[in-house]
């Protein structure tokens, strides 16, 4: 009951909030938003979905411009509506690991050139603040009325507690399910564009790795266990592995050691 009443609340302070599905009618498919470096990551196969912007140059990662998918034609819907309207419609998704989600949304939101946005400023976020304080902050914030940038991926992707999305790319890792995003793309008409594994900067690194160093990197982890479910990652600190959100097989071949991302 009480979150309903937050959702309607919700709906009316931030409406876009819980449009986290694009539809590309004319390719049959739909992509599960991100927001960050997800998004950023897949907008090279979004522009290659999108044919009033497959034209153009490949959008570069994190380009500050905005993208040609929100100037053409396309529905931006919630999980519900996307069930609702397109049942069997294939959906794809990129996601991120949690400590290295946290850091480039401290980088974007605290070390940017850009003012606090409401949500940051109405938190108390401020842009003093170290990547130690920002994660222990973000960990203490209830995930219902979080931020997109700070949400849960599970619950931006979910529906009645089932994942959305029939297949998951992890940005750290992309080679492990290239393949399968590959098939579905060209079961649809379109190329594969050439996609890579983030390269992240030399300060995302250092902030990185002083957060491990840190006691908010275990709040960090307990914050986003859910999310960790999505990487199939080992134990946790608690020294029990999460409950699964779903028992749906969305993500094969999961992260190797060796090339798994920092949680």
């Amino acid at each position: 009951m009480l979150r309903t009443l937050y959702n309607l609340f919700d709906r009316k302070k931030r409406p876009l909030r819980q449009h986290s599905f694009i539809v590309f009618r004319d390719k049959g498919l739909a992509f599960g938003r991100v927001p960050g470096d997800p998004f950023l990551w897949a907008l090279p196969v979004i522009s290659a979905l999108d044919s009033k912007s497959a034209a153009a140059s490949p959008p570069k990662f994190r380009d500050t411009s905005c993208p040609p998918v929100w100037q053409s034609d396309i529905e931006l819907l919630t999980a519900r509506e996307l069930k609702r309207r397109y049942p069997d419609m294939p959906v794809f998704a990129c996601v991120q690991s949690p400590i290295e989600r946290v850091v480039s949304c401290y980088e974007n939101v605290i070390l940017g050139d850009m003012p606090l946005t409401a949500y940051f400023a109405e938190k108390r976020f401020s842009k003093d603040m170290s990547i130690t304080a920002f994660a222990a902050k973000v960990a203490n914030l209830p995930d219902m009325n979080a931020d997109n940038l700070l949400r849960n991926q599970t619950s931006i992707l979910n529906h009645r507690k089932q994942l959305v999305p029939d297949l998951l790319v992890d940005i750290d890792s992309p080679d492990q399910q290239a393949g399968a995003l590959s098939r579905l793309l060209k079961a649809h008409g379109v190329k594969m564009p050439a996609l890579k594994r983030i390269s992240y900067s030399a300060r995302h690194n250092v902030l990185t790795d002083e957060l491990l160093d840190s006691s908010a990197a275990r709040l960090v982890r307990k914050r986003y266990a859910r999310d960790a479910e999505l990487f199939n990652m080992p134990l946790y600190a608690s020294g029990a592995t999460p409950k699964p959100l779903s028992s749906r097989p969305v993500m094969t071949n999961a992260v190797q050691a060796d090339s798994a991302p920092r949680l």
